[in-house]
């Protein structure tokens, strides 16, 4: 653990890691959650399921466009606009599940909700390349870390707010957590050593068809989709047994292993 001590005194890298893991967690909660609150209201995974979807759908459409803007015009601009819409659009998602709204009002609600969730992760990750190449490395993997302690705490959270209230609170908390998170880091230190990324022009696509890159895509995409069909399939499976409560205790569970190989295979240093 000593290897990340360094990254750790770095500046602004407690509010990184915090702020970070605060903004990260609605990535983990938010999916859950509205499964739950969803399908509470309508007694229907399949619904609940496509509005899951969906909103995951719309942040990674969305990701590169904040990207792309973030990078031309600085993510401090990104994050605080984010910070404003999200929540707005999150109580409104709220609203429209539990009024009863029908399945295509939900479905548009969660990807209008998705398309504007804060852009934390991609920009700390950004503003980590901005650190010492020498520690660089093993400021990615702690980040990585953060990122599976995230798949631990989320679903745990949102277990136990499920249990004492309800899944719309879940869904509440974590838009406070991503406002909150978001605002952190868009007027944290780190900002000041931001540089605008250079013009590239490029043809259409070329990163997609680069050599390999298809490979990766391909095999990322058959391995989200299982991790995906298990988001819905662990909760349903709790559900069946009685024990709603459980399906975001069997999910973090099911996160500690990335989190102990993370910190273990982060410090190691690989020779090929």
């Amino acid at each position: 653990m000593r290897a990340y001590l360094p990254v750790w005194r770095l500046p602004s890298a407690p509010v990184l890691l915090t702020a970070g893991f605060a903004g990260r967690l609605p990535s983990s909660m938010v999916p859950l959650a509205l499964l739950l609150m969803v399908q509470q209201t309508t007694g229907s995974y399949a619904i609940a399921g496509l509005a899951s979807a969906t909103h995951g759908i719309a942040m990674a459409l969305m990701a590169p466009v904040l990207g792309r803007l973030a990078d031309r015009r600085g993510p401090r601009g990104v994050l605080l606009t984010q910070a404003c819409v999200y929540p707005l659009l999150l109580t409104t998602l709220i609203a429209l599940v539990l009024g009863g709204a029908p399945a295509w009002g939900v479905i548009a609600g969660s990807f209008a909700t998705g398309a504007s969730t804060p852009l934390v992760s991609g920009t700390v990750r950004a503003l980590w390349s901005k650190v010492d190449p020498r520690i660089r490395p093993t400021a990615f993997a702690l980040d990585a870390t953060t990122t599976e302690l995230v798949f631990v705490v989320g679903p745990t959270l949102v277990a136990a707010l499920t249990v004492l209230a309800t899944p719309a609170v879940a869904v509440a908390v974590a838009g406070v957590l991503a406002t909150a998170g978001a605002v952190a880091i868009a007027m944290s230190g780190a900002m000041r050593r931001w540089t605008p990324a250079a013009e590239v022009r490029s043809r259409l696509l070329s990163t997609v068809l680069s050599p390999g890159m298809p490979r990766v895509l391909v095999s990322g995409a058959v391995l989200m989709l299982g991790f995906g069909a298990l988001e819905v399939a662990i909760p349903a499976f709790a559900d069946e047994a009685g024990t709603p409560g459980m399906s975001g205790v069997l999910l973090a569970v099911w996160s500690l292993g990335s989190v102990a190989g993370g910190l273990w295979f982060g410090a190691r240093v690989v020779s090929a």
